[in-house]
């Protein structure tokens, strides 16, 4: 990731190791989501290649960094604030506490820097390529309380932003002098919220930014247990994953299921259900496919403590 960023905005003032550093960091921080789409046509690894990269990350709704950039947008913006994360207290971008705060209040911007190696229609990859890259956006935002979607690029078609659901910033036009390059323009564009749903409904973006408050009151030991089954992994391989005893997973089950049982019953099977086993299966099943269907359940959420 760090060596397409600096090959394909070379002008950015860090060294790869630099950069990766800070990439590196901010993935095991949760503060930074990353996409790497690779091609590899055959058993040679030398055949390989990187098609595409995709970087995101979140800071406060209207908070100081989405306003500036709003009114006196700065090219390669993620970037800026990847490098400014390894010094800043608190680092601009949002961990898990701080986006579940976000979440339970305004909301979320998400800042995104997306990178496609072939942007030619004609190119037999670009069908593959495109649906992926949806689909990895979808399912990494879907789920957060985003507001507002930040998007940069070169000067490329606009029609491929406009009917992914974003729409071209008032003060999109971004002078960039690259050497060697001359004079070339960065692009700004945004999705918000309100307007989303009616004017691209069905986008890329307009799944991602669809949201609901989440009822169960999940623990993140709780999430993590659900997210690693949504995978396909079984109890004992998600204890392996986890790095905990496969009795903690069980016993990880058991409080989740009374926490929906407490706040979203109708998702639990009907009690008449035959067979405990039986209806332990439906009652997994039945959780799982809420969950799936409803992200915000696995997302960080800030709630008020209990008043007992």
């Amino acid at each position: 990731m760090a060596r397409w960023l600096r090959d394909h905005d070379a002008h950015l003032e860090a060294d790869q190791p630099t950069l990766a550093r800070a990439i590196q960091w901010l993935l095991a921080e949760e503060r930074l989501r990353g996409i790497l789409i690779e091609h590899r046509p055959g058993s040679d690894v030398h055949q390989s290649g990187i098609l595409g990269v995709g970087l995101s990350g979140f800071v406060r709704f209207a908070d100081p960094v989405a306003l500036a950039q709003s009114a006196q947008p700065t090219p390669f913006l993620l970037p800026r604030l990847i490098l400014q994360s390894g010094s800043s207290k608190p680092p601009p971008l949002l961990g898990r506490r701080e986006i579940g705060v976000a979440n339970a209040g305004a909301g979320l911007e998400l800042v995104a820097h997306l990178m496609l190696g072939n942007w030619d229609l004609a190119h037999p990859l670009w069908r593959s390529v495109a649906i992926l890259s949806h689909e990895a956006y979808v399912r990494d935002h879907r789920g957060y309380h985003i507001r507002r979607a930040w998007q940069e690029d070169w000067k490329r078609e606009p029609d491929i932003y406009i009917a992914a659901g974003y729409r071209r910033h008032a003060a999109a036009d971004l002078p960039v002098t690259t050497s060697g390059i001359g004079l070339r323009r960065r692009h700004l564009y945004v999705a918000e919220a309100s307007e989303v749903a009616s004017q691209a409904p069905g986008s890329s973006v307009s799944f991602a930014l669809q949201y609901r408050r989440p009822r169960c009151r999940f623990t993140e030991a709780e999430q993590k247990v659900l997210l690693a089954a949504l995978d396909g992994l079984t109890d004992e391989e998600a204890a392996a994953q986890l790095g905990v005893s496969l009795n903690t997973v069980k016993s990880q089950w058991r409080s989740l299921y009374q926490r929906v049982g407490e706040n979203a019953p109708d998702i639990l099977p009907d009690q008449s259900s035959d067979g405990c086993d039986v209806r332990g299966r439906e009652k997994r099943r039945n959780v799982l496919a809420y969950v799936g269907r409803y992200p915000e359940e696995l997302r960080p959420y800030a709630w008020p403590p209990d008043r007992s």
